[in-house]
């Protein structure tokens, strides 16, 4: 399964990539609490980008997310490309060629 171009922007601004693969995934953080056996409030922090999560929440995440551990790391805007994030690259660069309309 891959993210949607929108998501993967979402990311390239900078948003956690922990709360839009739940968020993807429709996932409430009290299911990502259930399947992790994470606190909430700590899950909560995790997403805004307030703590870094242990090696083992890590693992417990991805596993929950199914996703590689490496989908939950922070990219940011320089992110260079969307293939690592498990992403349509295509439909991505389709999207930014298209001419807007007004």
């Amino acid at each position: 399964m891959r993210l949607s171009p929108d998501d993967c922007e979402r990311i390239f601004a900078g948003e956690p990539p922990l709360k839009v693969w739940r968020e993807f995934r429709e996932m409430a953080v009290t299911d990502l609490r259930r399947e992790t056996g994470i606190r909430v409030d700590r899950l909560e922090k995790l997403e805004r980008g307030l703590v870094k999560p242990t090696s083992a929440e890590k693992r417990k995440l991805a596993r929950a997310l199914d996703v590689a551990v490496f989908n939950l790391e922070p990219h940011g805007s320089h992110y260079s490309g969307c293939s690592a994030l498990d992403v349509d690259e295509d439909a991505i660069i389709a999207g930014a060629e298209e001419p807007d309309v007004y």
